[in-house]
């Protein structure tokens, strides 16, 4: 398979522990704001839709769709360790949500037939190449139930971060495949010819979030980092008055809806997501 991370490069990658001691955060935020507006013009809010974010750890964006759309919220994640951590935090936050430590190319052998109706990954298709970057849009959107939403959104390693990205940390920016947003429509069309597209484009006007230059920072000095994020927050503030650009923009995302075919209904689903870890084997650990 033409993945360009492993499993070793996830569970050995630093975080720092002050961002996995919670799962809010503020959605206008300006890093996330774009992102908060596309979700919101074109998702529906309902309580009774379930929701799967694929790489799903820390459980940041699972937590936004619960608390901004209402949804029942589900992740899958590659390492046990990070889906026991999500466990704790989603337990402590008293959120119902289902935890699933597996391969994702096996969630149709783990979950056979289901499907949500909103489906997510938020920096994950990026580490794949090839025929299988195709494969896994494709795996996305065969979890989608009809008449659902997949959202696709990945650092836009193209442009302007992906140039500090690679002066800062060159190993880890090989593991990316650099996608822009005629890559992703591209990608998405081949993985998902009848898709209706909702919107997609650059977002997120101009930061530094996505170059990996903070995670370099804080391997250094927690406090060097934070300083360095403080110092760029009026930048990234002034930058909300320009227009997102396919060089500056830090993030790339596209919402398409899976079209119902006729004598078809919307399938929503019912499935409780109380709080539990699903392991590969099938068997919960709470």
């Amino acid at each position: 398979m033409s993945m360009l991370t492993d499993k070793q490069f996830w569970k050995a990658r630093p975080r720092p522990s002050q961002q996995d001691a919670t799962l809010s955060f503020n959605p206008r935020r300006p890093s996330f704001s774009d992102l908060d507006d596309l979700f919101r013009r074109r998702l529906p809010t309902n309580q009774n839709l379930s929701f799967l974010e694929v790489g799903s750890y820390p459980g940041k964006y699972m937590w936004y769709f619960n608390k901004v759309f209402g949804y029942r919220i589900s992740g899958v994640e590659f390492v046990e360790e990070h889906c026991r951590k999500m466990v704790r935090l989603f337990s402590d936050s008293k959120i119902d949500a289902e935890i699933i430590q597996a391969d994702f190319f096996e969630m149709k052998e783990l979950a056979p037939g289901r499907q949500w109706d909103v489906v997510g990954s938020f920096g994950f298709i990026e580490h794949f190449d090839g025929e299988d970057l195709i494969r896994c849009v494709r795996q996305h959107w065969e979890l989608v139930s009809p008449g659902g939403y997949l959202v696709l959104v990945v650092p836009n390693h193209s442009g302007f971060s992906g140039k500090v990205f690679k002066v800062v940390d060159k190993d880890s920016f090989q593991g990316h495949n650099q996608m822009d947003q005629e890559d992703l429509l591209r990608v998405l069309s081949e993985a998902a010819p009848e898709h209706v597209l909702q919107e997609s484009g650059y977002y997120s006007r101009f930061g530094l979030f996505n170059s990996g230059l903070y995670r370099a920072l804080g391997s250094k000095s927690y406090i060097l980092q934070r300083s360095f994020i403080s110092a760029m927050r009026p930048v990234e503030l002034a930058a909300r008055l320009a227009p997102n650009t396919s060089y500056f923009s830090p993030h790339v995302a596209a919402v398409a809806q899976k079209p119902l075919l006729q004598g078809e209904t919307s399938g929503l689903d019912t499935t409780s997501s109380r709080t539990q870890l699903r392991c590969g084997g099938g068997g919960l650990a709470e």
